[in-house]
């Protein structure tokens, strides 16, 4: 599996699932369109579109943790440099570590 598609499944996972991302992105399509898609077609390290709804729920779980000031901190300021690659990144690490506390394999 490639990194990116590993990163992706950890930001899907992190969101909730299938449900999850058909609620958020992809609720036009009928369920049989929604149920051929394939890992690939995730579009978080591509679309802020994607990526913002990613934030808002990250933001939420980590800006009151004191452990996670610096990854607030990071996170915060490659949205304001607007680098989707960067905050991609950091975003999956933090949704890569969520899945591992949930022994969610990826």
């Amino acid at each position: 599996m490639s990194d990116i598609i590993k990163k992706n499944n950890a930001i899907a996972a992190y969101l909730g699932g299938p449900q999850a991302l058909k609620a958020l992105f992809l609720s036009g399509l009928t369920d049989e369109e929604f149920y051929i898609m394939s890992a690939e077609d995730l579009m978080f390290h591509r679309s802020w579109d994607w990526m913002m709804p990613v934030w808002k729920k990250v933001r939420l779980d980590i800006s009151s943790r004191e452990d996670q000031i610096a990854m607030f901190y990071a996170m915060s300021k490659a949205l304001d440099d607007v680098d989707l690659e960067k905050l991609h990144s950091l975003v999956s690490m933090y949704c890569i570590n969520w899945c591992n506390q949930k022994q969610i394999k990826l």
